[in-house]
C-alpha cells in the first residue's frame, strides 16, 4: 500500500487515501507522504470507500479524479494516459484495464464476461450520456 501512495504522489497534484479499516501502516505511510487520509473505523466495503473519497473530492472541484486500489495492479506511471482524454474534454470517463493484451492466462469465462461488461459500459456511456447525475 505504501508503495502505491509514494509512487502516486510523483504524478498527482493531490492524493487522498481512504483507509478502509486497514490493519497495516496505511495511515502512517500516507501521513508521512503528506497525503490526505480519510480513515474509516472498519472495512465498510469498496463502494463505501469510493463514495467517501468522491464525496470529499467534490469540495475540491478537481478537473479529474483517478481511483487506484492499493494492491498495485495499476501503475501510477500511467495516470497521464487516463487523465488526458478527460482534461482535453474528449471523454467523461476512462476505465483502465490490466488485461488489454489477452496473454492467455485469464480463464475463458472471465474473458467473455469482461467483454460483455465492457461492451455494455461503452453502449451505456454513449447512449445515456448526460443522463446520470450523482
Amino acid at each position: 500500500m505504501g508503495c502505491v501512495v509514494l509512487k502516486t504522489c510523483r504524478y498527482c497534484v493531490h492524493v487522498i487515501v481512504v483507509d478502509n479499516g486497514s490493519s497495516d501502516a496505511t495511515t502512517q505511510i500516507a501521513a508521512f507522504a503528506s497525503v490526505s487520509v480519510l480513515p474509516l473505523d472498519e472495512n465498510l466495503g469498496k463502494s463505501c470507500a469510493l463514495n467517501t473519497g468522491i464525496q470529499h473530492l467534490r469540495d475540491l472541484q478537481p478537473d479529474a479524479i483517478v481511483l487506484l486500489d492499493a494492491d498495485g495492479q495499476h501503475s501510477p506511471k500511467e495516470l497521464s494516459q487516463v487523465v488526458t482524454p478527460v482534461i482535453l474534454d474528449k471523454a467523461d470517463i476512462v476505465i483502465g484495464s490490466r488485461d488489454l493484451e489477452h496473454n492467455g492466462d485469464t480463464p475463458r469465462h472471465r474473458v467473455v464476461g469482461h467483454w460483455a461488461f465492457n461492451t455494455f459500459t461503452r453502449w451505456a456511456s454513449s447512449a445515456f450520456r448526460g443522463w446520470w447525475c450523482f
